[in-house]
């Protein structure tokens, strides 16, 4: 699946790095607690969080993630 593919199942809109939509997504995860993602992270996977501040970016960064859905 692709991260374009992820934002139209869920109607989303991309806040930056749309030059990444091509990107394979290779599964999914959630988690409100980030070092609980990163013990789990694969990379070019999902982030699906409630979280909405800083520590949400640098973890996806320090996991190598494809996307993060707010």
């Amino acid at each position: 699946m692709k991260v374009y593919e992820v934002r139209d199942l869920l109607d989303a809109t991309v806040l930056t790095g749309e030059e990444h939509l091509d990107q394979t997504v290779v599964g999914a995860g959630g988690a409100d607690i980030m070092e609980a993602f990163l013990a789990a992270a694969t990379k070019d996977a999902v982030i699906l969080t409630g979280r909405t501040d800083d520590d949400v970016i640098r973890t996806a960064k320090v996991a190598g993630v494809a996307a993060v859905v707010f």
